[in-house]
C-alpha cells in the first residue's frame, strides 16, 4: 500500500470494503479514484476543501435529485480522450474516431457545464466554442463526425468528380446488363451472376454464352453453368479513373484531419484540464454516493492532537448486524490522550470499536464521509492495527511473533503522528510476561506523539499512571435474574441473546477499580452448559 497504511490494516479495518464501493461511472473517474491518495498533516485546507466539495456533492444527491442524476447521466458516457489529445500534440493525425469522440466530447462540455452553472461547486468545465465549431462546421449538433465538403474546395470537387463517375457506372452496367437479359433471356441475379439451368433443349443457348464476348464462364456443376457479365473497356477505365479518385479523396481527408489535429493541439491544455475535471466530478458524486449510503457526514479538521467521535458506526458491521436483525449501537469515543486503554468483556464490542475509530481516521483522510453524528479529529501521518493473524500466517510466525514484530515497527516511527490501534496486545504470551511487555509498550508509547489505543483483558495494565481507561459498559447493570428470565420467558440464547442485554456503550473509569466479571454472563446467554457454569463460579 503506501507509508500511511499497511495493507493488512487496509483490509482489516474495513477500509478495502469502502474503497470498493466508491464508484465513478467513468474511466476518467476511475483514473482519478486509482490515484487517490490521503491528505497528510501539513494538507489541512487540502482537505477540508475536498471534503467540503463532497459534502456539496452529497446535498445536491439528496435535494436536487433530479440534477444530479442528469450530471451523472453525462458523465456516464463520457469516453477518456487524453491519448488521443497526445498523439495530438505530437504532431500524429487523428482518425475519424479520434476526431469523433473529440466532437462528442466538445458536446458534453457544453451539458455538464450547463448542469454546474446551477450548482454552487467551486470546479468546473470549460467549453470550447471555437474547437467545437471546427469539428461541426454545418452546425449540426449530432454526434457523429464527418470530414465535410466544407473542409476543403478540393474535397468537394473530387467528391464531385467521382459522384459522376459512379453514376457513369452505373449506367454503363445497367446497359450492359440490359444487352446480356434481351440477348440471352437470362437475369443476373443479386450476386452479378446468370444461372442457366442444363437440359437438352438449352446446350445451345450454354454454347453461345460461353462464346459471348460480354459473358465470363465462371463454373458449372451437375445441374446449372453459371456465368457473370464481362466488364467492358468503358466500365474498366472507368473503375480505373474512379480508384485513382478514391485515393485522391483519402489524401485530402488525410490532410484534412492534419489540419484538424494541429486545430486540436493548441487546445491541448485546456482540453486535458478539462479532462481532469471531470475526473474529480465523477469521484466526488461517487464519493458523495458512498457517503448517502452510510449516511455519513463532514468531519471536522482540528490542529489539537485529539480523535472525538460522537455515534461512530462501522458500516460493515452495522450491516452484518441488521441482516441478522440485530441491533448496532452507536459508539461515542474521545481519544485526546497518548495512550487509551479499552477494557471489558468479551464481544462486548472492543475490536469492533478500535476497527471503527481506525477506519472513521482514515475514511476521513482520503476525503470521505464518515458513519458518525459527529467526528473532530487531526490528521494522521499513519495508521497502524495490529491483532490480525493474517500477516502471522503468511511469515510462519505465530501471532505472538507477528504482534511483536509489527509493533516493533512501529515503535521505531516514534516521531510520527500516528493512530496505533493494538487489539488485545501481549494476549500470545503467559499473562504475567504478557503483562510486562503490554506495559512497557505502553510506557513507550505514552512518550510519543501517536495516539495508541489498546484494548485488553490485563486489568492491571489499566493501574500504569498517565493513560486513559476506558470500560465496555458490557452487563455491569444486568444482573443474573433477569439473564435467567430473558432466558426462560423468550428462549433466546446465543447472539441475539447477547445482543438484546449487552451495553457496548464506553465508560471512562478513574482510580482503581475491580475489573468487570460478566464472562460467566456471556457464557450463560451464549448457552454454555448451566451444571459447568455453576462450577466456574465456586472458583471466583
Amino acid at each position: 500500500m503506501n507509508s500511511f497504511i499497511q495493507e493488512n490494516t487496509y483490509k482489516e479495518i474495513g477500509l478495502l470494503e469502502m474503497m470498493n464501493r466508491i464508484e465513478p461511472l467513468c474511466s476518467l473517474g476511475r483514473d482519478m479514484k486509482s490515484r487517490m491518495m490521503p491528505f497528510l498533516p501539513g494538507r489541512e485546507k487540502d482537505l477540508e476543501k475536498d471534503l467540503d466539495r463532497v459534502s456539496y456533492c452529497k446535498d445536491v444527491m439528496q435535494h436536487k435529485k433530479k440534477l444530479a442524476v442528469e450530471i451523472e447521466s453525462i458523465i456516464s458516457h463520457v469516453k477518456d480522450i487524453r491519448g488521443s489529445l497526445k498523439r495530438a500534440n505530437s504532431g500524429i493525425a487523428l482518425d475519424v474516431v479520434e476526431l469523433y469522440e473529440i466532437k462528442n466530447f466538445l458536446f458534453q462540455l457544453n451539458e455538464l457545464d450547463e448542469c454546474l452553472q446551477k450548482l454552487d461547486l467551486d470546479i468546473s468545465v470549460t467549453p470550447i466554442k471555437q474547437l467545437e465549431t471546427l469539428l461541426d462546421p454545418e452546425k449540426t449538433g449530432r454526434h457523429t463526425f464527418y470530414i465535410e465538403n466544407s473542409y476543403s474546395r478540393r474535397l468537394k470537387w473530387i467528391r464531385e468528380q467521382k459522384k459522376n463517375i459512379e453514376l457513369s457506372i452505373k449506367e454503363e452496367r445497367d446497359s450492359l446488363q440490359k444487352e446480356i437479359e434481351n440477348t440471352f433471356g437470362h437475369k443476373i441475379n443479386p450476386r452479378g451472376e446468370i444461372v442457366v439451368s442444363k437440359g437438352d433443349d438449352k446446350e445451345q443457348l450454354i454454347s453461345e454464352m460461353k462464346n459471348s464476348p460480354n459473358l465470363v464462364y465462371l463454373r458449372e456443376n451437375f445441374s446449372s453453368v453459371i456465368f457473370a457479365p464481362r466488364p467492358t473497356k468503358t466500365l474498366t477505365q472507368l473503375e480505373d479513373k474512379l480508384m485513382k479518385f478514391k485515393l485522391k479523396e483519402e489524401e485530402e481527408e488525410y490532410n484534412i484531419r492534419k489540419k484538424l489535429t494541429a486545430d486540436i493541439s493548441r487546445y491541448f491544455d485546456i482540453l486535458m484540464k478539462n479532462s481532469e475535471n471531470i475526473g474529480i466530478i465523477d469521484l466526488l458524486f461517487a464519493k458523495a454516493k458512498l457517503g448517502v449510503q452510510i449516511n455519513g457526514i463532514k468531519p471536522h479538521i482540528q490542529s489539537e492532537q485529539r480523535i472525538h467521535i460522537k455515534g461512530g458506526r462501522h458500516p460493515i458491521v452495522e450491516e452484518n448486524l441488521r441482516k441478522k436483525r440485530l441491533n448496532y449501537t452507536p459508539i461515542d469515543i474521545d481519544l485526546n490522550n497518548p495512550v487509551v486503554l479499552i477494557t471489558g468483556v468479551n464481544m462486548g464490542g472492543k475490536t469492533a470499536t478500535l476497527k471503527m475509530v481506525g477506519l472513521l481516521v482514515a475514511m476521513a483522510q482520503y476525503g470521505l464521509l464518515v458513519p458518525a453524528d459527529s467526528m473532530e479529529f487531526s490528521l494522521r501521518n499513519f495508521i497502524f492495527l495490529s491483532g490480525s493473524s493474517g500477516e502471522s500466517l503468511a511469515e510462519g510466525l505465530s501471532a505472538f511473533g507477528a504482534e511483536i514484530k509489527s509493533i516493533g515497527e512501529t515503535i521505531k516511527r516514534k516521531d510520527d503522528l500516528g493512530l496505533i490501534l493494538i487489539d488485545e496486545l501481549a494476549r500470545g504470551t503467559n499473562p504475567p510476561e504478557g503483562i510486562a511487555i503490554a506495559s512497557a509498550v505502553i510506557e513507550t508509547f505514552k512518550k510519543r506523539n501517536s495516539i495508541t489505543v489498546i484494548t485488553t483483558h490485563f486489568h492491571e495494565l489499566s493501574q500504569i499512571p498517565g493513560i486513559v481507561h476506558l470500560q465496555v459498559k458490557g452487563l455491569l447493570d444486568v444482573d443474573l435474574n433477569a439473564i435467567k428470565t430473558n432466558i426462560a420467558n423468550k428462549g433466546i440464547l446465543g447472539v441475539e441473546a447477547l445482543n438484546s442485554l449487552m451495553d457496548y456503550r464506553l465508560i471512562e473509569v478513574k482510580g482503581e477499580t475491580p475489573p468487570p466479571r460478566d464472562a460467566i454472563k456471556v457464557a450463560r446467554l451464549m448457552g454454555f452448559d448451566e451444571e459447568t457454569l455453576k462450577l466456574a463460579e465456586k472458583y471466583l
